[in-house]
């Protein structure tokens, strides 16, 4: 296989007993980077249904190379940066170790300057708050009761003749009557208290768990890569096939379901069945909410 031809294929990988991918070598390359993969890891190509290792593939030997010389770059070059930071790191604490030195120098000098009065207060800070004594108003005798200070209040008058006038009540729209109007109040509340009810979260389980991104992101590789298989199996029988679309349903449950084929595969009872097997071993667990719905177009070039 040329160069070329090799960087169009498509691998799969096996991680935890399942099926990774479709890829292209330079995305499996970012993978070995990345440490997800190691020259062990079992790749097969898409359309072959045999598991090689990836160090013993031919083509794979310069992406393995590489990766590791890309790797090898990067730690030269945190190595680098980091022996650039130490000298700035040591000018930076010498910095902090004179300032300290200075300010407790500094504070000793003041301690040492300025005469203490009897409340150990400095007298230049006395000075400066231009303190003033408290007048004997401030002291109680707490001996006796206290006397308050009398408040008067002026009240307002209201004129002979005048009645006190209560705002009107805004109508607000009541639920299940749209369009009609009704005059809210103290009385409604309890009739609403009357209404609430408790919610019992006891039995939920996993069933009120949201969907990750990343298992929704799942589901739909493994799909791929299976459907995938069907639909090149389907080219292979029949020479006007040249593609379809797949559209199905992730289901609260966690299975698949309402499974939909394009005009093209729904022709074929073959591609049917293969779909239908392919999408029932998928399945996560249980989640809240409505189903996911996915669709997975499918082409084939000829």
């Amino acid at each position: 296989m040329s160069e070329t031809n090799f960087h169009k294929t498509r691998w799969l990988y096996k991680r935890d007993g399942r099926d990774v991918g479709p890829f292209r070598p330079h995305e499996l390359k970012d993978l070995l980077k990345q440490k997800a993969l190691t020259e062990s890891t079992q790749v097969r190509e898409l359309t072959s249904p045999e598991w090689r290792v990836l160090n013993s593939v031919p083509g794979f030997a310069d992406v393995i190379r590489a990766a590791a010389a890309e790797l090898e770059r990067h730690a030269e070059d945190r190595k680098v940066a980091k022996q650039k930071a130490i000298p700035w790191v040591a000018i930076s604490s010498v910095i902090v170790v004179l300032g300290g030195v200075g300010g407790y120098f500094g504070w000793r000098h003041m301690q040492e300057s300025q005469p203490l009065s009897t409340s150990g207060i400095p007298t230049d800070l006395l000075r400066t708050l231009d303190l003033q004594p408290l007048p004997e108003r401030a002291y109680l005798d707490t001996r006796g009761p206290i006397q308050w200070a009398e408040e008067k209040v002026a009240l307002r008058e209201v004129k002979a003749g005048t009645t006190a006038t209560r705002p009107k009540r805004r109508p607000v729209a009541a639920q299940g009557a749209p369009g009609e109007a009704r005059a809210v109040g103290a009385d409604d509340l309890a009739d609403d208290a009357a209404a609430v009810q408790e919610i019992d979260f006891s039995n939920t389980a996993d069933e009120g768990r949201d969907l990750g991104p990343g298992e929704l992101a799942m589901v739909r590789q493994s799909a791929i890569s299976k459907l995938l298989g069907c639909a090149q199996a389907e080219a292979e029988r029949s020479d006007s096939f040249n593609g379809t679309t797949v559209q199905f349903s992730l289901l609260p449950t966690g299975s698949i379901g309402n499974i939909r084929l394009g005009q093209n595969g729904a022709n074929s009872p073959a591609f049917g069945t293969c779909a239908r097997g392919a999408l029932a071993g998928i399945s996560v667990k249980p989640f809240g909410g409505g189903p996911e719905v996915i669709r997975v177009p499918l082409k084939i070039g000829r």
